[in-house]
């Protein structure tokens, strides 16, 4: 959607510090994503439960100065706003600029004083999509042995350093049902001491898991059916215990993770056969 704010250049909050706010009734942050609005992500002031509406906030906690955005407001400010509903109904959204500092109000939200008109949109939604949430699904064993890590990269189908051991196969399950992830993903480096985590693209080269990561910079599509087998070696320098997390994150922004799996195995010491 595209908001517009407008207001006179010399407003009666003119030297006052003020916040964007949008208010939602009847809906919770569950039901709805809302992305940056001027460069800015929303801050989540109430989730819309307990019979409140769900207040979103963008800007610093401070405010910013009116006077300095005068000129820009007074000839209108438009931005587009991502939103995504995640439930079908009809949703009314209030937009509003505040000052979070005059005297006829204060920090919060229920008492901030109103600088423009509250603007509603109406949107009907139905066929409402829901995406899909994933998980790891994954065969790994309750110990390892310890072995020494390998100095570079092992090379062919069946390569001798990694003779005689089962791969883990990882594979992404889906945890509740809905649309298909749209982005490119990948596992992100895990960077655990002391345990290398081999696995060979289609092009027969190996990589380290643990210190690369998995899958082309650029991502790939979420695939159910796609299984890849992953090889765990663990140093002779570990403890007891191996822990690590695997993260399935958003190749275009690693901080959207889309899957995690924590992993725990015990570390044992080589048995010498006579």
């Amino acid at each position: 959607m595209t908001e517009r704010t407008q207001l006179k250049k010399r407003n009666v909050f003119y030297n006052n510090k003020v916040r964007y706010f949008a208010f939602l009734w009847n809906t919770t942050s569950d039901d709805i994503t809302v992305g940056s609005l001027f460069g800015e992500a929303p801050e989540v002031m109430h989730d819309g439960k307990d019979g409140q509406p769900l207040v979103l906030a963008w800007g610093s906690d401070e405010g910013h100065p009116l006077k300095d955005y005068a000129d820009a407001y007074a000839t209108g400010v438009t931005s587009d706003l991502p939103i995504t509903f995640h439930k079908e109904g009809t949703f009314v959204i209030n937009f509003s600029l505040r000052a979070i500092d005059s005297i006829y109000g204060g920090p919060w939200v229920s008492s901030a004083t109103t600088v423009t008109e509250d603007i509603s949109s109406l949107f009907k939604v139905e066929n409402a999509k829901t995406s899909a949430t994933y998980g790891f699904d994954l065969n790994v064993a309750d110990s390892y042995e310890k072995r020494d890590l390998l100095s570079q990269a092992p090379i062919g189908d069946s390569p001798e350093e990694l003779a005689g051991l089962n791969p883990v196969h990882v594979k992404l399950k889906e945890l509740t049902p809905g649309t298909v992830y749209e982005g490119k993903a990948r596992i992100a480096p895990i960077g655990a001491q002391n345990v290398q985590l081999w696995a060979k693209d289609t092009a027969g080269n190996w990589y380290d898991i643990n210190r690369t990561g998995w899958g082309p910079a650029g991502g790939f599509d979420i695939n159910l059916e796609t299984t890849t087998e992953v090889y765990v070696l663990v140093g002779t320098e570990a403890g007891d215990q191996v822990e690590l997390t695997l993260n399935l994150v958003d190749a275009a922004d690693t901080t959207n993770v889309i899957a995690t799996k924590k992993i725990s195995a015990n570390a044992a010491d080589v048995t010498l056969h006579p």
